[in-house]
């Protein structure tokens, strides 16, 4: 989605937007990490060739392609097939830590750490809707390291 044509209001960048019509500030660092249900549960759950490979899709070919036991295209289904015990997924650790049916199962992944970053057009950033989101995005989404 594009932020430039209006597309969205908002986005959350891994890393400071070069874009001169994107603002927002630094909320903080995000690691990752590998969850599971418990730590007996092999294999590995990828992401499908029509999701947008990201940082951890990209790790997860490199370092566990051959393990991967099924794929998904949608977070929400990865997470409720790893809660299953079907196999390991890997998440930022600010949303793998709030479910208490997961374990992590590897120690933070350090290549995988970024930078989080709500941004706006620069031109709406103070419109009160989008002033009021980003608020609201800050408190909720927390830099975690």
């Amino acid at each position: 989605m594009d932020i430039a044509r209006r597309g969205i209001d908002i986005g959350i960048r891994n890393r400071r937007p070069e874009q001169p019509w994107l603002a927002g500030p630094k909320l903080g660092d995000t690691g990752y990490a590998a969850y599971a249900r418990d730590a007996s549960v092999i294999g590995w759950i990828g992401s499908t060739f029509d999701a947008t490979l990201t940082p951890s899709g990209r790790w997860m070919l490199a370092e566990r392609g051959s393990e991967i036991v099924t794929k998904s295209n949608a977070p929400h289904l990865s997470c409720a097939l790893t809660k299953a015990g079907i196999a390991r997924i890997v998440l930022p650790t600010f949303i793998g830590d709030s479910f208490p049916e997961l374990r992590r199962v590897l120690d933070e992944i350090e290549e995988l750490a970024s930078e989080q970053w709500p941004v706006s057009h620069h031109e709406t950033r103070h419109d009160l809707s989008i002033w009021a989101a980003l608020d609201a995005l800050a408190r909720v989404l927390p830099g975690q390291s």
